[in-house]
């Protein structure tokens, strides 16, 4: 009999489902776009941003490793 364990559960590093540091960076961002536009219509799109940001982590866990690298290589232009 199999159940099945989200990495969550299993390993340390990870909160909601994110890397801590996806999520630290992900939570900060959310504070401060809902202290600076004061408006409570933040929370509800963010919190669907967050949804997909961790069903895209469950479906290709080295999405954000790969998307860091590609940003930090020399040839991308911005």
């Amino acid at each position: 009999m199999k159940v099945p364990v989200f990495n969550a559960v299993s390993k340390r590093i990870m909160t909601g489902g994110l890397p801590v540091n996806i999520a630290i960076l992900f939570w900060t961002f959310t504070a401060s776009l809902f202290f600076s536009f004061q408006k409570i219509w933040v929370i509800p799109v963010l919190l669907i941003v967050y949804a997909l940001l961790v069903r895209l982590y469950k479906f290709d866990q080295y999405f954000v490793e790969i998307l860091i690298e590609h940003i930090n290589s020399p040839d991308y232009l911005f």
